[in-house]
């Protein structure tokens, strides 16, 4: 699309639905219906936990192979601080002649109260959801309740 056409695809009826619902007005004399506040229900799995202070200092180690060994794999990972680091070897064996190895480094400067969850196979790792104790949920009820 060039600028040309952005006059006449603001123009088309893809936007006519979003002038109607402009030009709508609610009847304040009409009996409206009883609406109630609701809330996404939360997920209640518990997950293992770290959460990033000054003096974090972990070093662990571990290795898991498939049942039928063709593949491993090993992690190393490390937290001194707010630095944390994941090595991973990955290795499989494709058949009796070939196979694979990769290798991966990461390292990450986290936040201070950055809470790392332990993800079995995996190790420690970081993720976007907003993970809470008991405590901080507790705190967010109480909040809740008072809203109505």
């Amino acid at each position: 699309m060039c600028f040309g056409d952005i006059g006449r695809w603001f123009n088309s009826s893809y936007f006519d639905h979003l002038r109607r619902y402009k030009k709508m007005e609610i009847d304040k004399n009409k009996k409206q219906k009883n609406l109630e506040r609701v809330f996404i229900a939360p997920n209640l799995r518990p997950f293992l936990c770290l959460t990033i202070e000054e003096d974090t200092d972990v070093e662990d180690e571990f290795e898991i192979e498939s049942d039928d060994g063709l593949q491993r794999k090993r992690v190393q990972q490390t937290i001194h601080g707010r630095v944390f680091t994941t090595e991973i070897v990955h290795e499989q064996t494709i058949d009796e002649f070939d196979s694979m190895r990769e290798e991966s480094k990461i390292t990450y400067v986290l936040d201070l109260g950055t809470r790392l969850i332990w993800n079995e196979g995996d190790g420690y790792i970081v993720t976007k959801e907003g993970f809470k104790t008991i405590d901080e949920i507790r705190e967010d009820l109480n909040f809740i309740e008072g809203v109505k």
